[in-house]
C-alpha cells in the first residue's frame, strides 16, 4: 500500500505563488472603463452646455498653452542650471549649458504637453455645442469605448496564460 508522502510548501519566491494570485485575481474590467468614462461624462457636461468650439481653434489652444508652458519650463530650467552651484565651468560655458539644457527640456515638455492639451482639447470640441445629455453621452463614449476594448485585451490575454500555463505536478 503505498504511502502519503506529505511535501514541504514551496519557498515564497516559487512561482507556483504568483501563478496562484495571478489565477485568483483575474483582471478589472470596471476601472480600465468607469475612470476615463466618468472623466468623459464631466467633460461633456462642461462641453454640453458650452457653444461649439471647433476642431481648429482646439488644435491652436493646444500649441499656445503647450509653448507657454515650455517657456516657463526654458526659464525655470535655464537658470536652475546656469546657477548650479556644483558646476565650477567659466561663464560662457555655463550660459552655453544652460541654454542648450533648457532648449532640450522645453522641446521635451513642449512635445508633452502639447499631446496632454490637444488630447483634452479635442475631447472637449467634440462634445460642444451638443447639449447636456448628449455632450455627456459623447464624452463617456470617447472615454470608455477605449477603456472596454483595453480591459478585453487584457482579459483575453489573462485568460490564453490561464489555459498555457504548465502543469507543475
Amino acid at each position: 500500500m503505498a504511502e502519503y508522502v506529505r511535501r514541504k510548501r514551496p519557498p515564497a519566491s516559487h512561482p507556483y505563488w504568483a501563478r496562484l494570485h495571478d489565477r485568483a485575481h483575474p483582471p478589472s474590467a470596471l476601472l480600465p472603463v468607469a475612470v476615463p468614462g466618468v472623466i468623459g461624462i464631466l467633460i461633456g457636461y462642461y462641453g454640453g452646455s458650452r457653444p461649439p468650439y471647433p476642431l481648429s481653434s482646439a488644435v491652436l489652444d493646444a500649441c499656445k498653452y503647450a509653448a507657454m508652458f515650455a517657456g516657463v519650463i526654458f526659464v525655470i530650467g535655464g537658470l536652475v542650471t546656469f546657477h548650479d552651484s556644483s558646476r565650477h565651468t567659466p561663464l560662457r560655458e555655463r550660459l552655453a549649458a544652460s541654454l542648450g539644457s533648457g532648449v532640450l527640456v522645453a522641446g521635451v515638455v513642449y512635445i508633452l504637453a502639447f499631446f496632454g492639451f490637444g488630447l483634452f482639447l479635442t475631447w472637449l470640441s467634440m462634445c460642444t455645442g451638443l447639449g447636456i445629455w448628449l455632450g455627456m453621452l459623447v464624452g463617456s463614449l470617447i472615454g470608455g469605448v477605449p477603456g472596454a476594448f483595453f480591459a478585453g485585451i487584457t482579459y483575453r490575454n489573462w485568460r490564453e496564460r490561464q489555459r498555457h500555463w504548465p502543469r507543475w505536478e
